[in-house]
C-alpha cells in the first residue's frame, strides 16, 4: 500500500482511467483510491474530478460525507470499536483504552507505522457479542484483554488507566457474562453469529 507522500500522478490516472467520463462511479472511484492509499489524499481528488468530469466540490462532497471514506490515512489495518449500547454496558470504553494502550495510540490516530488505525463506531450489528470490535472485516466477540493481547502480534498491552480485569466483566449487576472469551465467531462470510467450531 502507498502512503500519502509516495503519491504518483500517473499511477493515480492510471488507478481511475477505468471511471473516466462516468461520473456516476464517483464513489467506487473514491473506494479504489482508498484501497491504495488508505485514505484520500487531496491531489487524489483533483484527479478523480477530473477524469470523471466531476466539479472537485462535488467530490470533495462525497469523500466527507460518507464514513466509509476518509481524508486522512487510515491504516493498512482498521480496528472499529463498537460504542452501541450493549457494547457500553459490556465495557466497550475500557476496550477502546486497551487497544489504544497496545498500539501506543489514541482513538483516531494510525500507529507510526502505518499498520493499525483505531476507530469507534456506533454499531457493528453484532450485539450478542458484546463488546465486539472488527480488525479490517474479522468479527472479535466478548473481547478481553487476553484477546487484546492476541490481536496485534508483539506489541504488549498497557491496561487502561485506573482499570483492571477483563474488559468483559459483567456490567450489569447480577449478570454472569458471556462465554466466548473473545474468540473470532463471525468473519466477513459467516454472519450468522455462529462459533466458527461449530460449523
Amino acid at each position: 500500500m502507498a502512503h500519502f507522500e509516495d503519491i504518483d500522478l500517473l499511477d493515480l490516472q492510471a488507478l481511475v482511467a477505468p471511471y473516466r467520463g462516468r461520473p456516476e462511479m464517483l464513489l467506487q472511484a473514491l473506494q479504489d483510491v482508498q484501497g491504495v492509499f488508505t485514505g484520500l489524499p487531496m491531489a487524489a481528488l483533483h484527479v478523480v474530478s477530473r477524469e470523471l468530469g466531476l466539479p472537485l466540490s462535488r467530490v470533495f462532497h462525497v469523500a466527507t460525507f460518507y464514513s466509509a471514506l476518509s481524508l486522512v490515512p487510515r491504516g493498512r489495518h482498521l480496528v472499529k470499536i463498537c460504542m452501541g449500547t450493549a457494547c457500553h454496558l459490556r465495557g466497550a470504553s475500557k476496550v477502546v483504552g486497551d487497544v489504544c494502550g497496545s498500539l501506543g495510540i489514541r482513538q483516531g490516530d494510525v500507529t507510526p507505522d502505518g499498520e493499525y488505525g483505531v476507530e469507534t463506531v456506533n454499531c457493528l450489528g453484532a450485539c450478542a457479542l458484546a463488546p465486539v470490535l472488527m480488525v479490517d472485516e474479522r468479527y472479535v466477540g466478548k473481547v478481553r484483554i487476553k484477546d487484546i493481547e492476541g490481536l496485534f502480534g508483539d506489541r504488549k498491552i498497557q491496561p487502561a488507566a485506573g482499570s483492571g480485569g477483563s474488559a468483559s466483566e459483567p456490567a450489569i449487576p447480577g449478570d454472569t457474562g458471556a462465554t466466548g472469551g473473545g474468540k473470532p465467531l463471525v468473519d466477513s462470510a459467516n454472519r450468522e453469529g455462529k462459533d466458527a467450531s461449530n460449523s
